[in-house]
């Protein structure tokens, strides 16, 4: 019974990419799922069952976006072609994240002194590195 939800799980979610209001959390609930697994959609987006569905039409975007990215290198486009294939790349490379578990956006919460005191770490991490890179020559 599992395996046949996370197949109908999959195939909703490939129905659904263009939709953001529809989140895989509530096709899960929709699915039948408990609160605690929509809360946590990887539990069934890394079955056997759910990868069967998914990974054919996974194939099929990751081979159109490399032809849009071979495309885009293509010497004579005009930059509202290159515009316009660059937003089809952007919306391909969300919906392979989405349907494989990657991450679609990362949202920080922090504090301009924690940004900044981090830039710092790793502006002095980098000076001090390029220094023994120098100094070895």
């Amino acid at each position: 019974m599992a395996s046949d939800r996370a197949e109908q799980t999959a195939h909703d979610v490939i129905k659904n990419l263009r939709k953001p209001q529809i989140t895989k959390g509530k096709i899960l609930k929709a699915n039948g799922y408990a609160d605690s697994v929509s809360e946590s959609p990887t539990i069934v987006t890394k079955t056997k069952s759910y990868q069967k569905v998914a990974r054919p039409f996974l194939k099929r975007l990751e081979g159109l976006r490399n032809k849009i990215m071979t495309e885009m290198e293509a010497k004579d486009i005009t930059q509202e072609r290159f515009t316009e294939l660059g937003r089809t790349l952007k919306d391909i490379t969300h919906d392979i994240q989405l349907l494989s578990g990657g991450e679609t956006e990362r949202i920080l919460n922090i504090t301009f002194d924690e940004a900044f005191n981090d830039t710092e770490k790793n502006l002095g991490h980098a000076i001090t590195s390029r220094a023994k890179r120098n100094s070895k020559e």
